[in-house]
């Protein structure tokens, strides 16, 4: 009985070292198992990244395309102020130049007005000494034919 108690126990011990060993395997498959799985998620997230890398980099571009219309519309607004300032001191020129041609207008009415006033007085000059004139030629005419007269015409 010895012997087959020996051998019982050594099939119990070689049973009890497979299933020791069945389970260490079963571990080592189902560690591998969640590995794989684990290097799936991993390849997928790295999937995942690659095309959010892509999406990254077109936005990049689309930024840069828009930082550079962002400056030619800079340059733009820049080019527009300067004509706009260009365009308020042409404007402020034309408000001097009009200020300029009615004062020049009103100088020239102020000048017709007085050269009519000379004229009237160069007029009334000749006027006058026409009548002076007149008056030497005949005021020895009048007191030779009205002595009486000579005091009054004095």
């Amino acid at each position: 009985m010895k012997n087959t108690n020996k051998s019982e126990s050594e099939i119990l011990r070689q049973k009890a070292e497979e299933l020791l060993k069945e389970k260490s395997e079963a571990k080592i498959l189902e560690l591998i198992e969640e590995l794989a799985f684990e290097n799936e998620e991993k390849a997928k997230r790295a999937d995942e990244l690659l095309i959010a890398n892509k999406e990254l980099a077109f936005q990049n571009e689309e930024k840069i395309k828009r930082a550079a219309e962002l400056i030619v519309a800079k340059e733009e607004i820049a080019f527009q102020a300067e004509l706009i300032i260009a365009n308020n001191k042409a404007l402020k020129l034309a408000g001097e130049l009009e200020i300029h041609q009615i004062e020049l207008q009103a100088n020239q009415i102020e000048l017709n007005a007085r050269n009519d006033k000379l004229l009237a007085a160069r007029s009334a000059a000749a006027s006058e000494a026409k009548n002076i004139s007149n008056y030497m030629i005949l005021h020895p005419l009048v007191i030779l034919l009205f002595p009486e007269k000579e005091k009054s015409l004095s």
